[in-house]
Protein backbone atom coordinates (compact mmCIF):
# COMPACT_ATOMS: atom_id res chain seq x y z
CA UNK A 1 0.00 0.00 0.00
CA UNK A 2 1.23 3.37 -1.20
CA UNK A 3 -0.36 5.30 1.78
CA UNK A 4 2.36 3.63 4.34
CA UNK A 5 4.96 5.50 2.86
CA UNK A 6 3.09 8.95 2.57
CA UNK A 7 4.83 11.67 5.21
CA UNK A 8 2.62 14.73 4.15
CA UNK A 9 -1.08 14.76 3.60
CA UNK A 10 -3.14 17.90 3.49
CA UNK A 11 -7.44 18.67 3.41
CA UNK A 12 -8.68 21.93 2.78
CA UNK A 13 -11.00 24.67 1.22
CA UNK A 14 -14.43 23.24 2.06
CA UNK A 15 -12.97 19.79 2.52
CA UNK A 16 -16.48 18.50 5.06
CA UNK A 17 -14.31 16.92 7.91
CA UNK A 18 -17.27 17.41 10.37
CA UNK A 19 -18.68 14.95 13.00
CA UNK A 20 -21.74 14.99 11.33
CA UNK A 21 -20.47 12.70 8.46
CA UNK A 22 -21.45 9.42 8.10
CA UNK A 23 -18.33 7.34 7.22
CA UNK A 24 -15.67 9.13 8.93
CA UNK A 25 -12.10 8.91 7.54
CA UNK A 26 -9.51 6.70 9.29
CA UNK A 27 -6.01 7.70 9.52
CA UNK A 28 -4.52 5.03 11.46
CA UNK A 29 -1.82 3.66 8.85
CA UNK A 30 -0.29 6.61 7.86
CA UNK A 31 2.64 5.45 10.32
CA UNK A 32 5.63 7.40 8.29
CA UNK A 33 3.35 10.84 8.22
CA UNK A 34 5.10 13.59 9.36
CA UNK A 35 2.78 16.64 8.39
CA UNK A 36 -1.04 16.85 8.45
CA UNK A 37 -3.25 19.92 8.04
CA UNK A 38 -6.58 19.85 8.18
CA UNK A 39 -7.46 23.66 7.08
CA UNK A 40 -10.24 25.73 6.62
CA UNK A 41 -12.70 22.59 6.96
CA UNK A 42 -15.74 22.58 9.08
CA UNK A 43 -14.17 20.28 11.33
CA UNK A 44 -15.43 20.70 14.79
CA UNK A 45 -14.57 17.88 16.63
CA UNK A 46 -11.95 15.28 16.72
CA UNK A 47 -11.97 11.80 17.38
CA UNK A 48 -8.63 11.04 19.78
CA UNK A 49 -8.75 7.58 18.30
CA UNK A 50 -8.16 8.26 14.84
CA UNK A 51 -4.68 9.95 15.50
CA UNK A 52 -3.29 6.53 17.05
CA UNK A 53 -1.16 5.45 14.28
CA UNK A 54 0.98 8.99 13.95
CA UNK A 55 3.85 8.06 15.63
CA UNK A 56 6.08 10.13 13.36
CA UNK A 57 4.22 12.77 13.24
CA UNK A 58 6.23 16.66 13.35
CA UNK A 59 3.53 18.95 12.67
CA UNK A 60 -0.32 18.86 13.11
CA UNK A 61 -2.31 22.04 11.38
CA UNK A 62 -5.57 22.47 12.55
CA UNK A 63 -5.90 26.16 11.62
CA UNK A 64 -9.36 27.68 10.38
CA UNK A 65 -11.76 25.17 11.33
CA UNK A 66 -14.60 24.71 13.57
CA UNK A 67 -13.62 23.00 16.68
CA UNK A 68 -14.67 24.51 20.37
CA UNK A 69 -12.10 22.45 22.33
CA UNK A 70 -9.79 19.21 22.20
CA UNK A 71 -9.67 16.24 24.24
CA UNK A 72 -6.41 15.86 26.68
CA UNK A 73 -5.72 12.71 24.99
CA UNK A 74 -5.34 13.68 21.50
CA UNK A 75 -1.89 14.07 21.75
CA UNK A 76 -0.62 11.56 24.17
CA UNK A 77 0.59 9.07 21.23
CA UNK A 78 2.68 11.75 19.11
CA UNK A 79 5.90 11.72 21.11
CA UNK A 80 7.49 13.48 17.91
CA UNK A 81 5.11 15.77 17.52
CA UNK A 82 6.61 19.51 17.86
CA UNK A 83 4.27 22.20 16.16
CA UNK A 84 0.77 22.60 16.28
CA UNK A 85 -1.03 25.19 14.84
CA UNK A 86 -4.92 25.50 16.40
CA UNK A 87 -5.20 29.44 15.22
CA UNK A 88 -8.67 30.33 13.81
CA UNK A 89 -10.46 28.12 15.82
CA UNK A 90 -13.18 28.89 18.30
CA UNK A 91 -11.18 26.88 21.37
CA UNK A 92 -12.85 28.15 24.52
Amino acid sequence: NNLNSLEELSFSLDFNLSSKDEQPIEFGYFHRLKTFRITRTYLDSINIFKFTGFVNLIFLDLSANKLKSLDSLLFKNLSNLEKIDLSSNCLI
